[in-house]
């Protein structure tokens, strides 16, 4: 890199991105004077940065927080600035409760994650006071200082983006205030899950808290979802009151959703701007309004009452393009005995989720394991990786001899199985050339010698109370590491050595725990999370840099499918991109790319009125 910089001048060079760099050379590059970076501090204007962890969760966060502060006193002339674009572990920016020590008069757009609401604050407390575009990704919307000024104006902000899929209390205390700073503000995003006492979020809040504070709005996208107790409650508004309140929403098309669930006496309410813009879709029950969602890749379900398989199919045409699918379903469906007892099979349609690669059906009933796994209801594509209890597979399976299921079950690539089980010759005929990941507290004797055995003892260490915290990052463990006091093992019956030397096993349960990261809806207590490995100092494979080019931009890609196509809009005459690691084949596949998915963070997204 450094030769590449010093090989030649390089007048017109105005943007510059750094894409998988370890954050100790990023820190280096941005820390020491003498160092090559400081030769371009008044040309630069655009910079994109996209850093590898070190492996310590902790010490990540403290480093991207420096790596971000000391970018500010190198660039002198910097007015674009996009923080780890696409990164698949979500580096956040966390200033603790201490205000950072960093100042910008030049900054006129930002694209960054923050830990929590407290990082926003800062951002917007008047050090970057010519800011007119942020895009923040919030993990924890929650502020740890009342004291921070959240009640002056912000004039000279024209767009801005909030997005957090976490559960948040303070909508009314946190995030209201902040959006009536913004009264010169053109274009709003607000992708948000919030917990009222007693109201849910509809269009006469949006219009009375919102829009009638911002005069020069004219674009706004949303995607709320609502939660309020049913205790109490003695008139609860129906879907069609909700999109009554959205009548005067002339320039664009709102979708509502309402449901009421009894058993935790729950009501919820969605809202969003239609068309979809956004990589997932959550929480979906079977009042699910339709349409299409071009832009979709990750949905999940969720309901008190079974789906059917007519359900699937409406999934199926709404989707297109999903990947990722979570059934979460203790419900039998109903309607499943009266198709055997009819010997009807014949006349159901067959679903194809054409583009599924991860089917998550650990927290469903036994019937929705027959929905994807028998033939006649379900034609699964190839190499999917599906997670699943033991108990729930084996009785699917009739004990792994079940006709109707093999063809299904071996077009899987990988199994995620849940639960205490022994390798047994029937399991292992029906699954020849799956890849078995085992996830348990404990294995038998027999099943731990006859894994070893196979693998040439590498394994994988899981700590038992990595399912307590969500914020917990995977790192990959190695062969001596054996602190741990419960075990994960990935398993393979047929050349487990050799899937493990090529990182595998490890790339796959690091794609599981981004995704369930995604997938699950957060509830007050955040639910439990994917398992976390113990840290290792190797270095994952995420570096691929596709050489396509459009108007002398290369665009870099990574396994997470995201592509940073706009990230250098200003640069006129020449951009540098630099990627510190070699292509690794194991990542050969890249999604479509959705200039959409807020995790894109691309600034040329439209401003236009809808």
């Amino acid at each position: 890199m450094e030769r590449i910089l010093r090989s030649t001048n390089y007048p017109y060079l105005y943007g510059l991105g750094l894409y998988n760099i370890p954050n100790e050379t990023a820190l280096r590059l941005f820390n020491d004077e003498t160092c090559f970076i400081h030769i371009f501090k008044n040309q630069i204007s655009s910079l994109v940065i996209n850093s590898i962890n070190s492996g310590n969760e902790c010490l990540t966060e403290k480093m991207d927080t420096l790596v971000f502060t000391h970018i500010f006193i190198v660039f002198t002339n910097l007015q674009y600035l996009n923080f780890h674009p696409f990164s698949i572990y979500f580096p956040r920016l966390s200033f603790d409760i201490s205000s950072p020590i960093v100042f910008c008069s030049t900054l006129l757009e930002l694209y960054v994650n923050v830990e929590c609401f407290t990082d926003c604050l800062y951002l917007l407390d008047g050090r970057f006071n010519q800011l007119q575009t942020l895009h923040v990704n919030i993990t924890r919307p929650v502020s740890l200082d009342s004291t921070i000024n959240n009640k002056e104006k912000l004039p000279n902000l024209r767009y801005f983006s909030l997005y957090c899929d976490r559960l948040t209390v303070d909508y009314d205390e946190l995030i209201l205030p902040l959006l009536q700073r913004m009264s010169n503000l053109e274009q709003l995003d607000l992708h948000i899950v919030a917990i009222r006492d007693d109201k849910f979020i509809d269009g006469n809040d949006l219009k009375k808290n919102i829009i009638n504070n911002m005069p020069q709005l004219n674009k706004f996208e949303f995607n709320i979802h609502s939660n309020v107790s049913l205790d109490n409650q003695n008139d609860l508004p129906s879907n069609e009151d909700i999109q009554k309140t959205f009548k005067d929403f002339k320039n664009s098309l709102v979708i509502s959703c309402i449901d009421f669930f009894p058993s935790i006496s729950e009501g919820q309410c969605h809202i969003y701007s239609y068309p979809y813009k956004i990589s997932h879709y959550n929480n979906i029950t079977n009042n699910f309004p339709g349409g299409l969602f071009k832009y979709v890749s990750e949905v999940s379900l969720y309901d008190e009452r079974p789906f059917e398989h007519e359900f699937f199919i409406r999934i199926e045409k709404s989707f297109p393009f999903m990947k990722k699918l979570k059934v979460d379903n203790q419900e039998p469906q109903s309607n499943k005995q009266c198709y055997e007892s009819r010997n009807n099979n014949r006349n159901l349609s067959i679903i194809k989720y054409t583009h599924l690669t991860d089917l998550y059906l650990d927290y469903s009933h036994d019937d929705y394991a027959e929905q994807f796994l028998l033939d006649f209801k379900m034609s699964l594509p190839n190499n999917v990786y599906l997670h699943i209890n033991y108990e729930s597979l084996q009785r699917v399976t009739q004990n792994f001899t079940r006709d109707a299921t093999r063809i299904n079950c071996g077009k899987l690539a990988h199994l995620h199985i849940y639960g205490e089980f022994p390798i047994t010759k029937e399991l292992e005929d029906y699954f020849p050339l799956v890849e078995i990941h085992s996830f348990l507290s404990s294995l038998t004797n027999n099943t731990i010698n006859r894994i070893s055995s196979s693998s040439n003892n590498t394994t994988f260490s899981q700590s038992s109370s990595s399912f307590i915290n969500n914020n917990d990052t995977p790192n990959i463990a190695t062969d001596n590491d054996t602190s741990s006091s419960s075990t994960t093992l990935a398993l393979t019956t047929m050349g487990l050595a050799a899937a493990a030397a090529n990182n595998t096993s490890n790339s796959s349960i690091t794609d599981f725990y981004a995704l369930n990261r995604t997938l699950s809806p957060p509830p007050p207590p955040p639910p439990p999370p994917p398992p976390s490995l113990p840290s290792s100092t190797g270095t994952l494979p995420f570096n691929i840099i596709n050489q396509s080019s459009n108007n002398n931009l290369q665009f870099v890609s990574n396994p997470t499918g995201h592509f940073d196509s706009g990230a250098f809009k200003k640069i006129k005459h020449e951009t540098l991109l630099l990627n510190n690691h070699s292509y690794n084949p194991h990542y050969h596949q890249i999604s479509s790319y959705s200039s959409n998915n807020p995790n894109n963070l691309s600034p040329t997204h439209s401003s236009n009125s809808s």
